[in-house]
């Protein structure tokens, strides 16, 4: 049995590839939040209930729970001897999937990654942006030059909050604590975005965004809609957490030809190295399907369901990263979709074609995440 709180899109396509390559084996999935109606603190409870119980799942997937709490009570088996078989051959970021490290043993392996990502109208300012004072200070310096756009794009106070612990989280936050002067600085400084975000927007501009928010998603803190926004000059700056290649990192690199001084960066500046790994999973001590689960781990970690994207993290495997890169290299002039929006000036269609990134945008990346060194889950 596989469990995890929130459904998970990768793991549902290593247990499909799995259960192709072991037609005996028949692998439960079980979702503690599937139904909406459960709150998280239910959910924690009622695995360690299962737990306590002998009940167990073989495999946890620990995106959203406190590792430390699992490995101090001796519920995870540690997989150190066992990374050979789930690699095989495969070359893998370790510094992000290793990057709950106790120094001797090891007991989750993160399969996907994520990044903070600032995306720029004019990329010249990126080197005024050291931390989140600096990105509300330039906000307001900049909305005071707006008379009908934002700065940032965000509509609601959660939007706000959302935004700003994409870079204060890791001050904020840690398994065990949580540190009040960072939070008190956070919330001031989310305040007075908040209210500068407000300046140039109605109430029927809040109540329309409020309405599309319904019924779509997808573009919420995503950088996308984030380039979008800043092509039709509906925003400035954006700052976003990256998933993927194909709509995400592509998007975000096609913007340059018509945005001459639009930039990016990930992170900022005292948050270089920042990462959120996600489908960490552990291997609950005393399963009986030890054997079953390392090779469900090493499923996962196959190219087969790591070069699949699913909107939930890159891939930490170097081939994978790889075939992306030489796409970019290599077919750079081949069109690989488009991404739209109402143009607010004219009130038609504006739609932006996506290529691969060249050599360049796909070595800097390389470089970056063989140096990512901060964890913040």
């Amino acid at each position: 049995c596989v469990y995890s709180l929130e459904d998970n899109e990768t793991i549902r396509q290593a247990i499909k590839v799995y259960q192709a390559g072991n037609p005996n084996v028949v692998v439960e999935y079980e979702v503690g939040m599937e139904d909406k109606s459960i709150t998280y603190e239910d959910a924690i409870k009622q695995l360690n209930v299962k737990i306590l119980s002998d009940n167990a799942p073989d495999i946890i997937v620990l995106d959203g729970m406190s590792i430390s709490t699992y490995v101090e009570k001796g519920l995870l088996l540690d997989i150190s001897g066992y990374q050979q078989e789930i690699l095989g051959e495969s070359g893998i970021l370790e510094n992000v999937s290793n990057f709950y490290d106790t120094g001797k043993e090891t007991y989750v392996m993160a399969a996907k990654f994520e990044l903070p990502i600032l995306i720029m109208e004019d990329e010249s300012v990126v080197k005024e942006l050291n931390n989140l004072t600096d990105l509300k200070e330039l906000t307001l310096e900049t909305q005071q030059q707006l008379t009908d756009s934002q700065v940032l794009g965000l509509y609601t106070a959660q939007e706000v909050i959302d935004t700003c612990m994409l870079t204060a989280g890791n001050n904020i936050l840690t398994e065990d604590s949580i540190s009040e002067e960072a939070l008190r600085e956070m919330l001031t400084d989310a305040k007075d975005i908040y209210d500068s975000e407000l300046t140039t927007l109605t109430e029927t501009d809040i109540a329309y965004h409020m309405d599309d928010m319904k019924y779509d998603q997808s573009m919420y803190l995503n950088p996308i809609g984030s380039v979008l926004n800043i092509i039709v000059d509906v925003s400035k700056i954006s700052l976003n957490k990256m998933s993927c290649f194909q709509m995400e990192f592509n998007t975000v690199n096609s913007m340059k030809p018509i945005k001459e001084n639009s930039g990016y960066q990930f992170g900022l500046g005292e948050d270089e190295g920042l990462f959120f790994p996600t489908c960490i999973l552990g291997i609950c001590e005393g399963t009986n399907m030890e054997a079953e689960a390392v090779a469900f781990m090493k499923c996962l970690f196959s190219d087969s369901v790591q070069a699949v994207e699913l909107g939930d993290g890159f891939s930490v495997c170097e081939s994978v990263l790889e075939n992306h890169y030489n796409k970019g290299m290599d077919e750079v002039d081949d069109f690989l979709g488009a991404a739209s929006c109402v143009d607010p000036d004219t009130l038609g269609i504006f739609v932006l074609e996506i290529y691969g990134p060249d050599a360049e945008a796909s070595k800097a990346f390389d470089t970056y995440v063989h140096q990512l060194s901060m964890p913040f889950y």
